[in-house]
């Protein structure tokens, strides 16, 4: 039991010291993969950091301006890094191995750079409409879009070439994984409803923009790619969050 424990702190450690910048000093990238079932435990920890920073009594415009710059380096830009890829093959309207060419490249093309701009823009405006339950639509909304990565993992082909991408997507296809991660997040709804009192209406609009996100990102890897990549999967993420906390920040400012 001791063992089984030590390892499942590991795993929660190397996931967290690959996907934020916080220094747990363990950074197993096999031991990453094999526990990326956990994923919504980061965005939980994650989502608390920049939740908090929402509750701070400051003015609003501050709050939000804090908390948006948080959300992005929290996770040390990796996940804009891949948005920003992507949208360039999106843009480039290629397929195959010249899409991959055209996403490895270290140049940014303009409509990635302006769609990298947008995001940011909306996550500043939605923060500042969020209301009084800013705390969980934010741990709510980092949470569903950490699960979208892990999703899209699991219904993935494996990539034709070696990589983080691969080893993560090939890690995510064990049955015991997956049915733990789903307990993990009934776990986390269910807490959500009875400890914060959180709207049951506002947990199914996050839960339908992150799978519209995630059917989205999908087809369009599939057909482009032929696959989900480490890039795909970031660009899942913000694609999620973003829209995510716009609609959330809509139904707030409509009084649902």
């Amino acid at each position: 039991m001791k063992k089984q424990l030590s390892r499942l702190f590991k795993g929660i450690a190397s996931l967290i010291s690959f996907l934020t910048i916080v220094p747990t000093k363990i950074y197993e990238i096999e031991l990453a993969a094999e526990f990326f079932y956990l994923v919504p435990v980061i965005g939980v920890f994650e989502g608390v950091i920049v939740g908090m920073v929402m509750s701070l009594n400051l003015p609003i415009v501050l709050r939000a301006g804090i908390a948006t710059c948080l959300i992005f380096l929290i996770t040390g830009f990796n996940h804009i890094d891949g948005f920003a890829d992507f949208v360039d093959v999106l843009a480039s309207r290629r397929r195959g191995k010249n899409a991959l060419r055209i996403m490895k490249e270290v140049h940014r093309g303009s409509v990635a750079i302006a769609s990298t701009i947008l995001i940011i823009l909306i996550t500043f405006c939605s923060m500042i409409c969020l209301g009084k339950y800013a705390f969980a639509h934010i741990l709510i909304t980092v949470v569903v879009s950490t699960e979208a990565m892990f999703i899209l993992a699991v219904l993935s082909e494996e990539p034709d070439y070696p990589g983080l991408g691969k080893l993560f997507i090939s890690k995510s296809k064990n049955t015991s994984g997956i049915i733990l991660n789903a307990a993990v997040l009934a776990t986390f709804f269910t807490l959500m409803y009875l400890v914060l009192s959180y709207s049951i209406v506002y947990m199914m609009l996050a839960i339908a923009v992150t799978m519209i996100c995630c059917a989205y990102t999908f087809d369009k890897a599939s057909n482009i790619l032929g696959y989900v990549t480490g890039d795909v999967l970031g660009f899942c993420f913000e694609l999620s969050r973003t829209s995510c906390l716009l609609v959330l920040a809509i139904a707030s400012s409509l009084g649902i």
